[in-house]
């Protein structure tokens, strides 16, 4: 009955994707058929599946949804415990993160600090993923006011111990007035993997022209964690935290790195929140950012991967659209640890890859500098952002090589 039944091209070509589509919440029951039907005739690539999974911290959430399809039994049998194994390490993981954010809130609460979680913290109370072990966090994000993210942090080391982690400060002659921290050092704890960052604003730069956390205490909701009270952004602003992180803080986008947990958690939040998510303001967000195109790229790709097919768009994708969406999808496939190709004219196909990144990357970054290092509002700020953009461009590129010749 399924023996007819084939994967498409970006899929059966490239572990990226297909790794993306495993990860998808909203699998149809013809797609599941067809992983299946490969699975059984060992069409998957599992080797570099799992290697793009263990690259973009997306394991654990492999196993869950691999669980929601009903693929797990026709995995290879070594492979199915390996997974079952990291899901239950992370979930024992996870339950020392929601603990110690149960703690951190109620001494919030004990000194009348309003606490709002950002991304991660925020599937304990929303329950994204359904199931605690799908998630690997690397540290608990706070949003609170500026003037009480001192004193917090503080009370959470009297409390709880801990010492905060020095951060190299930057050469301020680099980045303009506007492009300034966002979060206070990063709380170490005295025992145990959960590390804290207490943020006045989710990012710098483009990210927080595009969702001032203004805007997210405007739009927040009032949750219970554990009966303590914390606030959540709405489901438009979350998507809008994990569009602005994927593409922009560190350059993801011209970098054409996209991280697998980011589209992830894209994908799960428009799943779940379909109903609610306000597709006009998020766009809006993103034109404030300078970013429109990247996040009308982000949508349609993330459309194509999951499988969804009840997007309801019927406009014929750009040309630009779709080259970056091929960029995208050979970067991913190529970018990282794997196997060097077998033969030459693999070999010279991974090249003429790279060198695609590498011409689009080059031509790209000085629009990024302008924007983030050296941004600042009004035109009379023009010749600041010249001088600023000249420094960092001496600075960054041209000094660095004289003194890496002059060593050789």
């Amino acid at each position: 009955m399924e023996s007819h039944l084939e994967m498409p091209k970006p899929f059966r070509n490239n572990a990226y994707a297909l790794t993306a589509l495993l990860l998808s919440p909203a699998l149809a029951a013809e797609t599941v058929a067809t992983l299946r039907c490969a699975i059984h005739r060992g069409g998957v690539a599992w080797g570099e599946v799992l290697r793009h999974a263990n690259q973009h911290f997306c394991s654990p959430l492999l196993y869950v949804r691999l669980r929601e399809h009903g693929l797990l039994e026709a995995l290879p049998a070594e492979l199915a415990i390996y997974l079952r194994y990291l899901h239950a390490a992370n979930w024992e993981r996870n339950e020392e993160f929601r603990s110690t954010l149960v703690a951190v809130l109620r001494i919030a609460e004990e000194l009348g600090i309003e606490c709002m979680l950002l991304k991660g913290g925020a599937t304990f109370c929303a329950c994204l993923y359904g199931d605690l072990g799908a998630r690997m966090m690397g540290d608990l994000d706070l949003l609170v006011s500026k003037e009480d993210a001192v004193r917090l942090q503080r009370e959470i080391i009297a409390r709880r111990g801990g010492r905060e982690l020095g951060r190299g400060e930057k050469d301020r002659r680099l980045f303009s007035e506007e492009f300034e921290h966002y979060h206070l050092p990063r709380l170490l704890p005295a025992q145990g993997p959960v590390d804290i960052e207490i943020h006045w604003e989710i990012g710098s730069g483009q990210v927080r022209r595009g969702l001032p956390a203004a805007i997210m205490w405007q739009r927040r909701e009032a949750m219970a964690l554990d009966g303590v009270a914390v606030f959540l952004p709405d489901p438009t602003c979350r998507l809008l935290h994990v569009t602005l992180h994927a593409l922009l803080p560190h350059r993801e986008y011209i970098r054409s790195s996209l991280a697998l947990a980011h589209l992830a958690e894209f994908s799960a939040l428009r799943h779940k929140y379909h109903d609610s998510i306000q597709w006009d303001e998020w766009l809006a967000a993103g034109t404030a950012a300078g970013v429109r195109s990247q996040f009308t790229l982000l949508r349609e790709l993330e459309t194509s991967l999951a499988d969804r097919r009840d997007h309801g768009q019927a406009d014929r994708p750009r040309l630009s659209t779709l080259a970056g969406r091929e960029r995208l999808l050979a970067a991913g496939a190529l970018i990282g640890h794997g196997p060097e190709p077998a033969s030459p004219c693999e070999n010279m196909r991974k090249k003429v890859i790279l060198f695609w990144i590498g011409i689009f990357y080059w031509q790209k970054v000085p629009g990024w500098i302008w924007n983030n290092y050296c941004y600042l509002k009004g035109c009379r700020s023009l010749p600041r952002r010249f001088y600023l953009m000249t420094n960092w461009i001496l600075r960054r590129l041209v000094f660095p090589r004289r003194k890496r010749e002059a060593k050789t």
